[in-house]
């Protein structure tokens, strides 16, 4: 039985310094192949919407697309996560899925789910008319990058939009 509780005790220390490695900042990789993936996500989820709509839908998804330059990852005492995007409002919630409100910086209110499993963390956030973004974060092995792949569903769409943007951590 103490072999039992010692090799759990090391299991969860293991994780906690693995999930901990990944934690601090990172900065968009704006390359001109994710810019131009960004661009053709805008299009595909405009090409679903009525074409009297088409402009507007066209317009918020530029705006919901636009990638932002720096991420920052914090794990808290109370075992809670804070992710921080460029100066937008923290967003604080624990990590198992448990639905938190966030403010955006604009005042839009969304629902946010947040889990940590290994080196993926992943939101959901779900606005008032139950559109959803998620905002899934793998983080490499060597600790130096991240891939953020990003899913849109909207009441407007009939298939998802999906795009992926790379993060790197900033050169010391």
């Amino acid at each position: 039985m103490k072999t039992i509780i010692s090799f759990g005790i090391v299991m969860l220390t293991a994780a906690a310094t693995m999930a901990q490695s990944w934690f601090g900042e990172y900065q968009w990789v704006a390359t001109d192949k994710e810019k131009a993936v960004i661009e053709k996500a805008v299009e595909d989820g405009a090409q679903q919407v009525g074409f009297l709509l088409r402009s507007v839908g066209r317009g918020r998804l530029k705006e919901s697309t636009k990638p932002f330059q720096k991420l920052s990852f914090a794990m808290n005492e109370d075992k809670t996560m804070t992710m921080k995007r460029d100066d937008d409002t923290p967003i604080v919630g624990a990590t198992d899925n448990t639905p938190i409100e966030w403010k955006r910086k604009d005042g839009k209110v969304f629902t946010v789910k947040q889990t940590l499993e290994g080196n993926t963390f992943t939101q959901t956030f779900t606005d008032s008319d139950d559109n959803t973004r998620v905002n899934k974060h793998v983080f490499n092995e060597e600790e130096q990058r991240l891939t953020l792949t990003i899913t849109l569903n909207s009441t407007s769409f009939k298939t998802p939009v999906t795009y992926a943007l790379t993060y790197e951590r900033p050169k010391r």
